[in-house]
């Protein structure tokens, strides 16, 4: 997955790869943590998609006794 960064004068400041990766809840999606210039100012973007449902289903907890 890509996505790219397009100043409000339509120029494409940066395009970026998104990386495949399992998040720390179980969802599966994509990652980018990258920097970007406009106008002389610098900024650091992060990103991430999940992707929605992927989220294992949990066992159910046991009942207290």
């Amino acid at each position: 997955m890509k996505v790219k960064i397009v100043s409000d004068l339509g120029e494409t400041l940066v395009t970026e790869e998104l990386k495949t990766c399992v998040f720390k809840s179980g969802s599966r999606g994509h990652r980018a943590s990258f920097k970007v210039g406009e106008n002389g100012t610098r900024y650091q973007v992060g990103i991430q998609a999940v992707e929605i449902g992927s989220k294992p289903a949990t066992a159910p907890a046991p009942a207290p006794a």
